[in-house]
């Protein structure tokens, strides 16, 4: 930002000021056309500044959006994995459930194939009378 220019003088009334510049003519001209330019530098600075915080709203705008349709794909992404989990913890019950059934089996077998053999060697014994 340029540097605001400053008055020749400062006079406390408009009589000391008439009186300075009627004395100073040219530090006063030279006074008020740097004033002019330093509005005009600050209204250059003021619309740069506006079109660069639109440009920032524009940029804003488009990162919310983009933040919006990242928060949806982590929401369906999340969904997809609580499904996946689900069907998995189906499948280890199954699986589990089928493995006891297994066991279940495998024990009345040897439970029977020991029922048979007992009877077998009780009926192999010779009776005593």
């Amino acid at each position: 930002m340029a540097t605001r220019p400053e008055p020749p003088a400062n006079p406390d009334t408009a009589a000391e000021l008439a009186a300075h510049v009627s004395q100073h003519p040219e530090n006063w001209m030279f006074y008020l056309r740097n004033m002019d330019g330093h509005a005009a530098a600050l209204e250059e600075e003021n619309a740069t500044l506006r079109a660069a915080g639109r440009h920032h709203d524009s940029a804003i705008s488009t990162l919310q959006t983009e933040i919006t349709k990242r928060d949806a794909i982590i929401g369906y992404q999340k969904e997809q994995q609580n499904e996946r989990d689900e069907r998995d913890i189906e499948r280890t019950a199954k699986a589990a459930e089928k493995i006891g059934r297994l066991e279940v089996e495998k024990i009345e077998k040897k439970l029977a194939a020991l029922s048979w053999y007992s009877l077998r060697e009780t009926n192999r014994r010779p009776q005593t009378r």
